[in-house]
């Protein structure tokens, strides 16, 4: 068990190594290469006018329909 758990302590010690090292590279990197400016935003282009859709025409009522009485 002790062994077990050494394992795995060891693992995340040399996790956390790399992941350290990796970040303080990157930093590092980022500084040495300054972020590009911002392009300017192009002039948006005006929406076209939308068409006027045709008004609907109403829909007719149904008519109920008379149910059929059984005969006897």
């Amino acid at each position: 068990m002790k062994n077990f758990l050494y394992k795995i302590f060891e693992f995340l010690k040399d996790l956390f190594q790399k992941i350290s090292e990796f970040l303080k590279r990157s930093f590092s990197e980022g500084e040495k290469n300054p972020v590009e400016e911002e392009k300017p935003v192009e002039e948006e282009k005006p929406v076209e006018e939308e068409k006027p859709v045709e008004e609907e025409k109403p829909v007719e009522e149904e008519k109920p329909v008379e149910e059929e009485k059984p005969e006897l």
